[in-house]
């Protein structure tokens, strides 16, 4: 039992330190811009520098739309924080590559 608890321990904590983050910003003047080409929507963040990245662009978080996930309740959460002035932090768990530069893509948001 020891030993499973460690084992998810650890992987959570991987996890953790493979995140990246944008700490918690005001995205009320940036910029955001709604795509969607060849099938594939998604959303662009602008001049929200990501922490904790490998990605070549850490200044635009992206938010990829599919008809199976919560895409949708994130890009509410992101507009709410646009109109009203609330700060949220973005985290972004893997580099996604288009036109030959890898961004972040956003996996979670948080509003404060």
């Amino acid at each position: 039992m020891k030993k499973l608890a460690l084992v998810v321990f650890g992987f959570l904590f991987s996890l953790e330190v493979a995140a990246a983050s944008s700490g918690f910003v005001d995205i009320s003047d940036n910029n955001i811009q709604l795509i969607n080409s060849s099938g594939m929507s998604r959303l662009l963040v602008y001049g929200v520098t990501m922490s904790g990245t490998t990605c070549t662009n850490t200044d635009v978080p992206i938010l990829f739309f599919s008809e199976s996930d919560i895409a949708k309740e994130m890009y509410s959460m992101i507009l709410s924080a646009k109109v009203t002035g609330r700060k949220v932090d973005i985290i972004a768990g893997e580099c996604v590559s288009l036109g030959g530069v890898t961004y972040n893509s956003i996996t979670s948001v948080y509003m404060n």
